[in-house]
Order: structure tokens, then sequence, then C-alpha cells
């Protein structure tokens, strides 16, 4: 038992050593997955949109006029399931229950877009051919503001919207502008919290009351960049804006605590514009952005995102067995077997490290030239938003760093548990070895000893 002790101590010596490596292995936090994506997705989808040169307002039940589509004004992305403690009157977890009796299991929401804001609707036209150009635009177009160019037979886009109210909040008059010379060129509506939006498809700014519930929504919550180039048209009450869509209030009503805390929140309907390009002799390069595909560049973070998930949970398994393993050989009588059980999860363990790494330096050295022309767009100053040229090149800086930082921790640890399965082997051979130069009749009556 002495003997089987002192193995299993060694066994449990090497895990520890491991998983403690494993452990320092800096935390997969900055990628910031959503933010991040949904910076991107924005971004680019602002840059490649054509600009609206006309928008109506129409009563809900009349069609647009022809030529004209509806314009959504955002989006509700939906909940997620959750788990709904009616005692504590708390969320135990997103997703369904699996704990206690009592709790219920709330369904998912699912995402829909949005048109309808105080009984009307909106219409758009856009501009199907216009380009970016700092110098002279060709000669059948003409320049709106200092760098987009539209064919000379077609409104510049619209620079100014307008909606009056009377005191009981019905529309009273919709007006809008298209000011030639302005930089300011509508591309979108949207709704948001209480204030302007994020630069982010998928974030809503921060909910005056807070965050116990709104986690359930799948927008998340807290812009890191705001939209500097959007601006307020009007604002209602929550509760007023889910009065106009029945079938989303009833849904949301049956999810405790979200439909009573967005009711309380402040709704604003934004228009969303061109972001502001600083005209400058990085000006193409800035604009090359928009011929990116997001999915491309989105892709290697969440490869990242999955590839330190599937590290984490591989450390977590190697530590389950090896202790299992080591907790068995304290009381085996063939301890030989044991070890090699350890010797053999050690050299699996390796393999999944191995693989982890391969997968991670393939990422890299697919993502590097995305990963430098991003941080390029915030270094050059390409916005005349500081706070999003600050964005883009920090955060993809850390992202940078953070792989180089995995791929040198997670060689070091692969290094490190090849070292400790060769001795492992090692030690194999020689209980092996001393068990085949012991009597047989010392091996029938002392097989704790080995």
């Amino acid at each position: 038992m002495l003997h089987n002790g002192f193995y299993s101590l060694i066994i449990l010596l090497v895990i520890g050593f491991l998983f403690y490596l494993s452990r320092q292995i800096q935390d997969e936090a900055p990628l910031h997955l959503y933010s991040t994506c949904g910076a991107i997705r924005y971004i680019i989808k602002n840059l490649q949109a054509p600009p609206i040169n006309d928008l109506k307002l129409v009563s809900i039940g009349q069609d647009c006029p022809d030529y004209y589509e509806e314009e959504p004004i955002g989006s509700f992305s939906g909940t997620v399931e959750a788990c709904w403690n009616p005692t504590t009157r708390t969320y135990s977890q997103l997703n369904a229950c699996t704990r206690h009796s009592i709790e219920i299991t709330i369904s998912e929401i699912n995402a829909t877009s949005l048109f309808n804001w105080r009984s009307h609707k909106f219409c758009s036209q856009r501009l199907q051919d216009s380009y970016i150009e700092k110098n002279d635009c060709a000669a059948s177009y003409r320049k709106c503001g200092s760098l987009l160019c539209v064919p000379k037979d077609e409104l510049c886009p619209v620079s100014f919207i307008s909606i009056s109210k009377d005191s009981k909040g019905r529309v009273t008059e919709f007006r809008t502008e298209n000011d030639e010379s302005s930089d300011t060129h509508l591309l979108f509506l949207d709704i948001s919290l209480n204030t302007i939006p994020c630069i982010s498809d998928l974030l809503w700014p921060l909910a005056s009351t807070m965050n116990s519930t709104l986690p359930l929504i799948r927008n998340p919550v807290g812009c890191e960049v705001t939209d500097l180039n959007s601006e307020e048209l009007d604002a209602m009450t929550g509760s007023t804006f889910l009065a106009q869509y029945p079938d989303l209030k009833k849904n949301i009503s049956q999810v405790p605590l979200v439909g009573d805390i967005l009711s309380s929140e402040r709704i604003v309907l934004a228009s969303r514009n061109r972001l502001s390009i600083k005209s400058n002799s990085n000006i193409d390069f800035c604009m090359s952005l928009a011929k990116q595909d997001p999915k491309t560049l989105e892709t290697p973070l969440f490869t990242l995102e999955t590839i330190y998930i599937n590290f984490k949970w591989h450390a977590f398994w190697f530590l389950a067995l090896g202790t299992g393993t080591a907790l068995f050989t304290i009381f085996a009588n063939h301890v030989l077997k044991y070890i090699a059980a350890f010797s053999t999860t050690l050299i699996l363990y390796s393999l999944a490290v191995a693989w982890q790494l391969w997968k991670l330096s393939e990422t890299r050295q697919g993502f590097k030239d995305e990963m430098t022309l991003l941080q390029q767009i915030g270094s050059l100053e390409c916005f005349e938003n500081d706070l999003l040229n600050e964005f883009m090149f920090r955060r993809f800086s850390e992202i940078w760093e953070l792989s180089s930082s995995l791929q040198e921790s997670m060689g070091e640890l692969l290094w490190v548990s090849l070292a400790f399965g060769g001795l492992s082997l090692g030690l194999v051979y020689w209980v092996w070895s001393r068990r085949k130069s012991v009597p047989p009749e010392v091996v029938v009556y002392n097989r704790g000893s080995f």
C-alpha cells in the first residue's frame, strides 16, 4: 500500500502541475465576440449600403407608393430559453431547468422585424448607382457632400428628418430634406434603448433598469462605441411601443420580469447615417473595408473561442481521469496497469494539446492579413469618430496578442506534457522490469507492492 501511495502521489503531482499550467493561459475574454463581431458586421453593412434618397411616412394598412419599399425600424432580437424560480423571482440559469421541481422553463421568443411607429410605417427609395470619390465625379454624376457621387438626375441622400406630434403623441407632420452640401446620408432607421444606438448589429445601449433579466434578450446590453453619426428622431415609453405589437407584447408578457423592464425603458427611434470617413490620402484604403465579407472576418474569432473552450475542457477531463487513476492506484493489486493507464491518458492529452496548437497556428496564419487590415483602419484614423478608430486598433491588436500568447503557452504546455509522458512510459517500463525480476511467490503474497 505504501508503494501504491507513492505512485499515486507522483501521478497527482504531475496532474496538478499540468493543470496549473493550463490555467495560466490568458482568458479568452479579450475576444469580446459579441461587441467585436457586432461592430464588424455593422461597419461593413454601413459602408456597403446604398443611401436612402426619399423617405415617406404612411398609415398602417396602406401600401407603399410604387417603387418604394417598407423600411424596417430595427428588430427585436428575441430571448433565450431560461429557467425561472417563482419563489425567489430570479432566473437560475439561461437554459432549460434541471435542478428543482418548482422551477419553470421559459421558452425562447423568436426574433422579429419591426415596422410600426405611432400607427405609421416608413417607405424608402434608395440610390442604386452611387460611389465614394475624393476627387471630381464622372461626367454624368454630381457630388452630394464631399465624397458621394450620384447620378445627376437623382436626389442626394436624405440628410434631415423631422417628426412633429400633438399632445396625444399623434404624428402631425413628417418632413425630410436632401441637402447637397451635407455629408449626413441616411442609410437605415433603428430603435434603441434610451439613447442613440451602438456601432453594432448585436448590441443595445445600457438599460437604465439593470441587468438581472435583460441578459435573456439575445442582444446583450452595453455599447463599447456609440454611433455618433446617428440621430434621435423620436422616442416613447416601452409600454407605448409594445402596444403597437400585440403579438410581441403577448409573448414578452409570458417572460417574467422582462416585459416589465422593457415597458419601463425609453425606446428611441434613430436615423442611422453613413459613418463619416476622413477625406485624406488613405480614403481608398479605408473604403476597402466595404469590400470585405464580415463572415470571413468573424470566422477566425469564433475558431479562437472554440479552441479556448476545447482546451479548457480537455484540461478538466485530464484532471478527472488522472485523479481517478491516482485513486484507483492506491488500492490496486496490480499497480502496473494503472500507471500504464495514466501514461496513456497523458499521451492522449499531449496529442489533444498538439491538435489544438496546430489549429491555432492555422487560424493565426489564415487571418493575419485581416487582423492587420482592421488594426490599420484604426491606426490610420479612417473615421471621424475617434472612439471608433481607437476601438478598431485596440481590439484587434488585443486579439492578435492574445492568440500569440495562447500559441506560446500551449507550445510550452505541449513540451512539458510530452516530457512527463516520456517519463511515465519510463516508469511503466521500470515497474514492469522490477515485477519481472521478483520471484513468483513474492508477487503472489505481496501484490500491493507493485
